[in-house]
Order: structure tokens, then sequence, then C-alpha cells
């Protein structure tokens, strides 16, 4: 019977990097697609280079998880605010594109359409 020895990848910074990027986004993007707004808010508050810009597996950005999971999410027991988190990434600098819209939810079409119509700058809270 021959035996096989399992050794450890040899430490890379670039992977470590890739590591802790990818818990990083996990954070993000499920707090974001779930409309999490206080964890969301927590979260950027703390990460000085948020990853606004990154893309999924799919090619969208945490803005579009935002808006898919409103259309798409469940109820979780949570309290759940797409509304605010959109809020949230747009005032962190995240982009938005005309061409995104209608979403499907009128709520946040609003808000999307009022953050272009200001130029992009920080919305009063209603």
């Amino acid at each position: 019977m021959t035996r096989f020895t399992v050794e450890p990848l040899p430490s890379h910074p670039n992977l470590e990097h890739q590591q802790k990027l990818a818990k990083r986004l996990l954070r993000h993007v499920w707090a974001v697609r779930r409309g999490y707004a206080d964890i969301v808010e927590m979260l950027l508050a703390a990460d000085p280079n948020p990853p606004l810009l990154h893309e999924n597996e799919f090619g969208g950005i945490p803005l579009g998880a935002c808006v898919h999971g409103s259309l798409h999410g469940w109820k979780t027991g949570f309290p759940q605010d797409h509304r605010r988190t959109l809020t949230l990434l747009l005032e962190a600098g995240s982009p938005v594109d005309p061409t995104w819209l209608p979403t499907g939810n009128d709520e946040l079409d609003t808000v999307m359409r009022a953050w272009l119509k200001s130029g992009g700058k920080r919305m009063e809270q209603e």
C-alpha cells in the first residue's frame, strides 16, 4: 500500500493577500445582498478602501448585489433595508450607470435617479 504525504503549500504573500481580500469581500457582499444596512454601515466605516468596484463571478459589483438581493432575496427574520444599503454604497463611492435603470425595484430606482440628478452629492435623509 502506497502512503501519500500531504504537505502544506508554501506561504506566499500574494496568496495570503488574496485570502484576506476574499474574506473581506464575502462579508461586504453577504451584508449588501441581504440589505443589512447597519452591518454595511459598520463595514464601510471600518474599511478605508471598501471593495466597491470588485466584480463577483457574474461580473457584478456590490451595488448590483444590493439591487439583485432586493428583487430576488428572501426574508431572513432580521431587519433588511436595501434602500439605505444602496444609499450607503453610493455615498461610499460606488458607481452607478444610468443604463442600469429601471432595476425592477421602484424604491431603489428613485434613490439612484436622485443620486444621478444630484451629480453624486450626499443625499439628505428623508
